[in-house]
């Protein structure tokens, strides 16, 4: 039998200021003692890295709380994803498992999990500034397909642990947050555009802004409606570059983002919820690809995306049968749901990428993210590289109807 003696603990901030809205990280360092009992004096020493995580204070955790992102979240770690990780194993071989191991978690009032520290296996970050170039674009797009292909599985075999995960966000019932949100944001964008000098359609673009923003929430609402969606899946809510982590072969650092792609993790589940899975590739590709490939590559990562989802369902139709009957007919047809969800992808491009573009000491922090802080928004909107992308993003929304 083995005995383990914490010696010492090291708490620190797991995130700098940017890095992270929905909720408060730790990192915490246990100085571990192990010994037998058959052997005393056989002692062995090292540190072991985990990870704490509870709800903000504030305007964001009375926000968060109204659609259960904690429950959520616990659910997804210690139910969702280790019945997915099973599927994986047994239909997808080349992945690993695809979210942190939970070793502990504690509901309403402390609101905490405490997970695998996946830093330890040498997974990090691409910088949230820099963006993902095509190759962990494309990875990405992969392990989305097999996440949404895989939970239309888990949702037939165990439907009851899918109940919680019809709220979202984006509702009726959590309008009032939506459109404080959403509303601060553009109301600054709206106002501050007609000074840029980069353009000359600052005042239709203003206009086109504000009209936006008048309804904005009502058609939002009505566009997430899941049950209006061609294929409905278990998203993952928040995909954007800080919840992907990656590893490199032959990588012993948590530095490092070159060398050959290993693997891949999607960490903070918070937002996940039943929707359509263009949901996620709208919020991943419109605030965490490379801008230069955003747009242009844009046909590119969508045929990857649905070669890979066809694929996952079909792998899985093999050994379940279960979707003969809910695929999209076609490419085009899931291209069409696809554009016929612009309007959310331009919502997301316009107020929240601004604050993925800033370094951390220039971001709001998460109850200004909320109900808005407009010299720090002016401050974001000052920027000529960010003026440039909004300016070029207005454009191919523009082509697309959206506004």
């Amino acid at each position: 039998m083995e005995l383990r003696t914490v010696n010492d603990v090291d708490i620190k901030a797991a995130t700098s200021p940017g890095e992270n809205y929905a909720s408060q990280m730790y990192r915490c360092i246990l100085n571990v003692t192990t010994a037998t009992t058959t052997d005393g004096k056989q002692e062995k020493n090292f540190k072991k890295s985990i990870i704490i995580k509870s709800l903000p204070t504030g305007e964001m955790k009375k926000g968060l709380e109204k659609f259960s992102a904690f429950e959520k979240e616990s659910q997804m770690l210690t139910q969702i994803l280790p019945l997915m990780n099973n599927l994986f194993k047994n239909h997808f071989p080349e992945m690993n498992k695809i979210g942190p191991e939970c070793y502990y978690y504690e509901k309403s009032p402390n609101d905490v999990i405490i997970m695998e520290d996946l830093k330890e296996k040498n997974f990090v970050n691409v910088n949230r500034m820099d963006g993902l170039d095509e190759e962990h674009t494309t990875m990405v797009l992969e392990t989305l397909a097999k996440f949404h292909a895989s939970s239309m599985v888990l949702k037939k075999n165990n439907p009851e642990l899918f109940e919680i995960f019809k709220k979202q966000i984006w509702s009726e019932e959590n309008s009032d947050m939506v459109k404080e949100f959403t509303g601060s944001t553009m109301k600054v964008l709206s106002e501050d555009i007609l000074t840029w000098t980069n353009t000359d359609c600052g005042k239709k673009y203003s206009d086109k802004l504000k009209n936006l923003k008048e309804n904005i929430v009502s058609k939002l609402v009505d566009l997430l409606e899941p049950e209006k969606s061609k294929l409905n899946v278990l998203i993952h809510g928040d995909c954007w570059v800080n919840n992907i982590m990656f590893s490199y072969e032959n990588s012993k650092t948590t530095t490092t983002t070159t060398g050959k792609l290993s693997k891949i993790k999607l960490i903070d589940y918070q937002l996940s919820c039943m929707n359509s899975p263009v949901i996620d590739l709208q919020y991943f590709l419109f605030t965490s690809v490379q801008f230069d490939l955003r747009f242009k590559n844009l046909d590119k990562f969508l045929n990857v995306y649905y070669v890979s989802l066809m694929k996952a369902l079909n792998t899985l139709n093999g050994h379940h049968n279960d979707f003969n009957d809910i695929k999209y007919d076609n490419e085009e047809d899931f291209k069409k749901e696809f554009e016929s969800k612009y309007l959310f992808g331009f919502i997301v491009f316009c107020t929240i990428f601004p604050h993925f573009t800033v370094p951390g000491d220039e971001t709001l922090k998460p109850d200004e993210l909320v109900k808005g802080n407009e010299n720090k928004l002016k401050n974001i909107f000052k920027k000529e590289n960010l003026r440039n992308k909004l300016i070029e993003g207005f454009k191919f929304f523009e082509e697309k109807n959206v506004f």
